[in-house]
């Protein structure tokens, strides 16, 4: 077929097509159409995340800041270099370690996690796995923020 779907037929069901089993160029597709949905459930996440604390999903943007200020001043007393010359990279440097090491390790437990959405639904699994990385990506944007303020300090 020219959708990628491959289809059998069953000969105890008079010829009706049995569930297709999609191949993954297919799975990307639906995945790619169905954006918006792992979006919105990536944002859920973050927001069930953080929806008990009084800064709400900004604690992201809050947390990231002081530690790169505080850590970035510190290491760069340290170091004996200005601090304007050197939070900056700092900064660079702990927000890209901070989305990589996030999605690395959140990686490890999508699956596991999302065992009973998996097994209720059809959903391919690609799908479970661009829901983590949209919503590590929507916390390094929160994180850019502190990137972009730290620059123009």
């Amino acid at each position: 077929m020219s959708d990628g779907i491959t289809m059998t037929i069953d000969d105890t069901t008079d010829g009706e097509l049995q569930n297709p089993r999609p191949t993954p160029d297919h799975d990307l597709k639906r995945c790619w159409r169905d954006r918006h949905v792992w979006g919105l459930l990536a944002l859920n996440d973050i927001r069930a995340q953080y929806r008990h604390s009084t800064l709400g999903t900004m604690w992201i943007t809050a947390s990231s800041a002081v530690f790169a200020v505080t850590i970035g001043v510190i290491y760069g007393q340290f170091f004996g270099t200005e601090i304007s010359e050197y939070l900056p990279y700092f900064a660079i440097g702990f927000i890209v370690w901070t989305y990589l090491s996030g999605a690395v390790n959140e990686a490890t437990r999508t699956l596991i996690g999302q065992s009973s959405l998996i097994q209720t639904s059809r959903l391919p699994l690609i799908f479970h796995v661009l829901r983590m990385l949209a919503k590590n990506t929507i916390v390094f944007a929160h994180n850019a923020v502190v990137l972009v303020a730290i620059w123009l300090w």
